[in-house]
């Protein structure tokens, strides 16, 4: 099978690294919730800093892998997650702080995870990267999943410092099996002169006839709503079973962590065989039907 050939299986591995501090607030969030004396809008805002990080890198992340080897952005990317997640471990100490540095860490998945992607895309053969990129895409539940579960871990042996400072293995990880696994590589559209232009980072333009084009707006839009649901429900995830767990009085068999992180990774296979049944249903259709499913699925969860 060609997936388990060539540079897939190390940037598989290497995203799993990557995102092993995604999950690591979610688990801590109680925690620190009750040390720092947050609120649940407080809370809520150090989750966000994670995500506009990310948001304020990834136009430059992604406009700078069509001038250079991604691989060489991801390496600094790795190096951002890794002092973020060890500034938190070591350094936060309230609400600006620790905002900071989710701010960081967000940053270095914004210049993982898309530009992992580019260093498979520049180096697989045209007919192959679907089947390749519906991989690397599924690890994500992989990464997530693994974060649950080990910081839970490492939060039940230790204290949430800890959780922080043991998560920041993963994106050094991530940066050895690229830094010794993946070969640099050059194309010929690459200059040698880096130039940072802005109406490449925000191609307004652009954009505007992407919107134009009724059929990838819908999707766009879908996409932007089904985020928002995901990422909050990622966040608050664990905090929603304890919660959960107290107002019932009752045990479940898995600790909340593990539970949210077994959630997770029913989302590899659910990304591999969607992407197969997409292609055979129609992807309009077949999103159609998944997103109204977890939407009635989402609605009777809070009752």
């Amino acid at each position: 099978m060609s997936i388990l050939k060539g540079n897939t299986p190390w940037m598989l591995l290497a995203q799993v690294g990557a995102l092993l501090g995604f999950a690591a607030y979610a688990v801590t969030l109680t925690t620190l919730q009750r040390e720092w004396g947050l609120s649940n809008f407080e809370s809520g805002l150090i989750a966000s800093a994670f995500f506009v990080g990310y948001i304020a890198v990834v136009p430059f992340a992604t406009a700078l892998t069509d001038q250079m080897d991604a691989r060489r952005i991801y390496m600094i990317g790795s190096l951002f997650a890794i002092t973020g997640q060890l500034g938190m471990g070591f350094v936060a100490s309230g609400f600006i702080s620790a905002c900071a540095c989710m701010m960081v860490s967000g940053a270095g998945l914004a210049a993982t995870y898309m530009p992992g992607l580019k260093i498979l895309s520049d180096r697989l053969i045209q007919g192959e990267i679907t089947r390749h990129i519906s991989f690397y895409t599924a690890f994500f539940g992989v990464g997530t999943g693994l974060s649950y579960v080990i910081s839970g871990w490492v939060l039940s042996m230790g204290d949430w410092h800890s959780v922080y400072r043991w998560v920041a293995l993963g994106p050094t990880t991530s940066l050895l099996i690229v830094l010794a696994f993946i070969r640099p590589t050059r194309h010929s559209h690459w200059q040698e002169k880096i130039t940072i232009d802005w109406r490449n980072i925000f191609p307004i333009r652009k954009w505007q006839q992407v919107l134009q084009n009724r059929n990838a707006s819908g999707y766009i839009l879908g996409y932007t709503v089904h985020s928002l649901e995901l990422f909050a429900s990622r966040s608050w995830l664990v905090a929603f079973f304890i919660l959960s767990t107290q107002l019932s009085g009752e045990q479940f068999i898995l600790a909340a962590t593990t539970l949210a992180g077994v959630i997770n990774f029913f989302g590899v296979p659910a990304s591999i065989l969607g992407n197969e049944l997409a292609l055979k249903v129609g992807r309009q259709k077949w999103v159609c039907i998944v997103m109204i499913t977890s939407a009635i699925f989402g609605v009777a969860l809070a009752y």
